[in-house]
């Protein structure tokens, strides 16, 4: 069942200050007839706008006088464009306009509509707001606490600068979004994010509208908190720890480990008994250390270079060897 969420704005000041959470008010009253006629219509004008043109995003204007309308639609960047985007855009419309004709509430001229998961959104004002789009707040994590102070500076300076490095890539691509992943060395966690702007934006005006929510993160969301988002029609971002909130692989990685031991020792356990690859100190007395993945690496050039596999046993001298045992003695034998 679609959940729509709907926020409404009652002055040009609220939409500027950019304080509010993402609310779940199911209602949506306008001030007239006509007014909530030029809302329709200039939704549906972006949603096929969104539709023909294969995006994620489309500004633009309906109405004169006192019912002219300023709107704007976006899905999120991990959302497929196009048909799947007006789509979702669609719905939310329609809960949304079933919702207000069975409701008796005050009119109001500002409103945002969400769709469940905050996936799409739709915004529309007799202000022009098309510069300087309102946000709002998502937290992901009401349950469990925000990571503890010992380890709060470290994580909120890795989604700033996840954010940062997302928000340079993401202003010089056409689609105006990237996903990504970063690693938290002091609890051994992943962070994931995603930062978007709308694609007619210019690639200045996406880096600095990205990089005030970034500057103001902190204040909006919290410290340390866990996950959240700060969603804007010019621009959003989106991080949670240890959920994968996106489709896709991330696009890019912050402080994450790239060890091919790493790769090499998760591909091994899949393919190949273990004892070969296992240190002898981990082995017998349970000691990890690099000296650890040193060996494993050496085992994976030692396959490289012989064409055998450590798993096999080997004549030498009329008896049989394991692996390293057998290039041991050839090595010796050489020498």
């Amino acid at each position: 069942m679609l959940l729509v969420y709907l926020l409404l704005l009652s002055s040009s000041k609220t939409l500027a200050r950019g304080q509010s959470f993402c609310s779940n008010a199911n209602i949506m009253c306008m001030p007239s007839r006509t007014y909530m006629s030029s809302i329709i219509s200039l939704a549906d004008l972006l949603i096929s706008k969104v539709r023909d043109s294969n995006l994620h995003s489309a500004i633009g204007t309906a109405g004169t006088g006192p019912n002219k309308v300023y709107g704007g639609v976006l899905c999120r960047g991990d959302t497929t464009p196009g048909n799947d985007c007006a789509s979702r855009l669609s719905e939310v419309l329609e809960a949304a306009i079933n919702n207000s004709a069975r409701s008796s509430c005050s009119s109001q001229n500002n409103v945002i509509l969400f769709q469940d998961g905050y996936q799409a959104q739709l915004i529309f004002s007799d202000q022009d707001f098309t510069s300087n789009a309102p946000d709002c707040i998502v937290r992901a994590n009401l349950n469990p606490p925000p990571v503890g102070d010992a380890n709060c500076e470290q994580f909120d300076n890795l989604v700033s600068k996840m954010m940062h490095k997302f928000t340079d890539v993401a202003a010089s691509k056409t689609e105006r979004y990237v996903t990504g992943q970063g690693w938290l060395t002091e609890t051994r966690k992943t962070v994931y994010g995603l930062v978007q702007c709308t694609e007619d934006m210019s690639e200045e005006h996406c880096q600095d509208c990205l990089n005030g929510i970034i500057t103001n993160r902190t204040k909006m969301v919290g410290h340390g908190q866990l996950g959240g988002a700060i969603l804007g029609l010019r621009c959003s971002l989106w991080y949670q720890t240890d959920v994968q909130f996106f489709t896709g692989e991330p696009m890019l990685s912050v402080n994450m480990p790239t060890s091919i031991v790493i790769l090499y020792i998760q591909i091994t356990i899949l393919l190949h008994p273990l004892s070969g690859y296992i240190s002898p100190e981990y082995a017998f007395d349970g000691v990890c250390s690099v000296k650890s993945d040193v060996f494993s690496f050496g085992v994976l050039v030692l396959e490289i270079i012989s064409g055998k596999r450590t798993a096999g046993f080997y004549p030498y001298d009329g008896k049989l060897y394991n692996l390293i045992s057998y290039v041991s003695r050839s090595n010796s034998q050489i020498a």
